[in-house]
């Protein structure tokens, strides 16, 4: 719970710094989202991850390194939550698993 606590307030001053559509917005809510589903709060994990993807799609594209990495990490939710028909479907748009890298902001963004 701890934990989620920090994500939450990480979030909250993400979304004070950086407008809407902002990769490191989506790279904060995924981080939450990510947080909330390791506690069980499955639902509105998934709402959050897609959130993030989207955002992270919209302003970087679908091939660019931050996007393909939230949809890796949308796979390995899926996983997690037995879910394998969308894990897959998510794993196609992800990274091979040698090329990914921790889920961080770009500093040039």
């Amino acid at each position: 719970m701890e934990a989620e606590d920090h994500f939450r307030r990480a979030l909250a001053i993400a979304e004070q710094a950086f407008p809407e559509g902002h990769p490191h917005l989506g790279v904060a809510r995924a981080y939450h989202a990510l947080a909330i589903g390791a506690l069980g709060r499955h639902e509105e994990a998934e709402l959050g991850l897609l959130a993030a993807h989207r955002a992270c799609v919209e302003s970087l594209g679908p091939d660019n390194p931050r996007s393909r990495q939230i949809a890796s990490e949308i796979a390995s939710f899926y996983d997690a939550w037995h879910r394998p028909e969308e894990a897959e479907r998510w794993r196609t748009r992800s990274p091979e698993p040698a090329a990914r890298a921790p889920l961080e902001p770009d500093p040039a963004q």
